[in-house]
């Protein structure tokens, strides 16, 4: 038993590890662009970074959603609504203390809050399904 378990493990990602590098690779493209708002002469390192924050954004979305959906297939239902429930929480209570300008980095930050909504909805949608299915 201990043979199959490390051949799964073997053969890619796990869930948890994907939304790790996701969010890594999110963050990494939102940081540049809250130093160019910050910094009153950002450098031309800054100006490189930024311009690969356009990179990094749709990929760390995308992986963070990837590996959201297999963990969620994976886990069960209680801890998949309750990490639901708290990321709709987290977030709708940050997008309340940030205020949005689309004309600012808040507005990649916008992006990562509807990633985040549609991932609560995801983990709500695989939840309850699993809970009906019993």
């Amino acid at each position: 038993m201990g043979t199959k378990d490390n051949a799964s493990k073997a053969r890619g990602f796990s869930g948890g590890s994907l939304i790790l590098i996701g969010v890594i690779l999110t963050a990494t493209s939102v940081l540049p662009y809250f130093l160019l708002d910050f910094l009153s002469q950002p450098g031309k390192v800054v100006k490189a970074f930024a311009s690969l924050g356009f990179m990094f954004l749709p990929i760390g979305l995308l992986t963070t959603l990837v590996g959201s959906v297999i963990w969620a297939c994976r886990a069960e239902a209680g801890n998949v609504i309750g990490a639901g429930l708290g990321i709709a929480i987290l977030t709708l209570l940050s997008g309340e203390l940030i205020p949005f300008n689309p004309h600012d980095w808040t507005a990649v930050v916008l992006l990562v809050f509807v990633t985040a909504i549609l991932v609560a909805g995801l983990f709500f949608i695989f939840g309850f399904a699993r809970l009906s299915s019993r």
